[in-house]
């Protein structure tokens, strides 16, 4: 058990290996990657020894178009031994629903994955999608790309770290490239909205207002595939309350419109304390994948379609939530910060 010492509780001395490799692994991917980009893309520009090499490749950067034209996978970052040890961390495991019959998944077919609630940082993405060790073990050799914010792609180094494991920008034209190449695509539908609502215990969606994805579905015929993953909002603490009409919501909201993405004032744990810091608690992940939801013959993606597609798509996703809620109880009650759980709403 954690020593408490000035309101922090501190971790023991006594810790396994394997642990210490586990949250090795979380701080090398949550911060140390992240951070080390930042720091060079940094340096390459303020130090003039530097731009003979850093011009060129901001040269390439803007015309690079990899983000929005199906993206460019490195199959051996998603395959790095480190990715294990993250997952293990949590840990964070993927359940094939029960009602996904046998061969609903084919290869040769394309998927639009809807991925909820978004979390934070989505580490139910980053655990079970951003590697080979995940779901692309039980959806049948399916190759997907993952959406995320295009802001991602303008940070020189980031950028080609998140195109290696599969990622591309969140826009119409990146989907339609996907798509035109038989892929199929991971949406976390709630975006960055749906981040300022993400607490422990909660599971609070942004969905009623989404059908954009459900557009997409239609435009390019692509069967809807829903997704929860449990134990997703309980990874970080929002350090204020900032309910809808307050003006740290208002302030947040007015950020999100002019910078792409969301700022929650959140807390993780340190490396040696498990009370601030900025890595995500250990709480156990649990991704639950549904059935297909094949398109209804000779839908369009006009309004009617769209709205009676989406009602069907909410539907399959509460189901999914309620099937599977107490088999994650079970899974999380052993773990520290496992708090009563709220059923999930959607609140917007």
């Amino acid at each position: 058990p954690p020593g408490v010492f000035v309101m922090v509780a501190w971790a023991p001395l006594k810790v396994p290996l394997s642990r210490r490799l586990q949250t090795t692994a979380v701080v090398c991917l949550v911060v140390g990657i992240p951070v080390s980009c930042f720091l060079i893309a940094g340096l390459i520009i303020v130090w003039p020894f530097c731009w003979p090499l850093s011009l060129p490749y901001f040269a390439w950067i803007y015309f690079d178009r990899a983000p929005t034209n199906g993206g460019r996978r490195v199959q051996w970052f998603r395959r790095l031994p480190i990715w294990k040890l993250f997952r293990a961390y949590f840990p964070a495991t993927v359940v094939l629903d029960s009602k996904v019959p046998k061969g609903a998944f084919d290869p040769q077919k394309t998927y639009l994955f809807g991925m909820h609630p978004h979390g934070i940082i989505g580490v139910g993405t980053w655990a079970n999608f951003f590697n080979d060790f995940g779901a692309s073990q039980f959806i049948n050799g399916v190759s997907f790309r993952i959406m995320t914010v295009t802001q991602n792609f303008l940070v020189p180094f980031w950028r080609e770290w998140l195109l290696g494991l599969g990622l591309v920008a969140s826009s119409r034209q990146a989907a339609a490239a996907v798509f035109k190449q038989k892929q199929s695509l991971v949406i976390v539908v709630g975006g960055a909205e749906e981040a300022l609502d993400a607490r422990p215990g909660t599971n609070d969606l942004t969905l009623a207002s989404r059908k954009g994805f459900v557009r997409l579905a239609l435009a390019h015929s692509v069967s809807l595939v829903p997704m929860f993953t449990f134990g997703e909002n309980d990874t970080y603490d929002q350090l204020v309350a900032n309910p809808p009409g307050s003006w740290l919501r208002r302030l947040q909201t007015k950020l999100k419109a002019s910078l792409g993405y969301s700022l929650p004032l959140v807390t993780g744990r340190g490396i040696f304390n498990y009370s601030y810091g900025t890595l995500p608690h250990r709480a156990a992940i649990m991704t639950v994948i549904g059935a297909p939801i094949p398109l209804p013959a000779g839908a369009t993606d006009c309004p009617e379609d769209v709205a009676a597609l989406h009602a069907r798509y909410m539907a399959a996703l509460e189901d999914l939530y309620v099937r599977h809620k107490d088999t994650y109880e079970k899974v999380a009650s052993g773990n520290r910060r496992f708090p009563k759980k709220m059923d999930m709403r959607v609140v917007k």
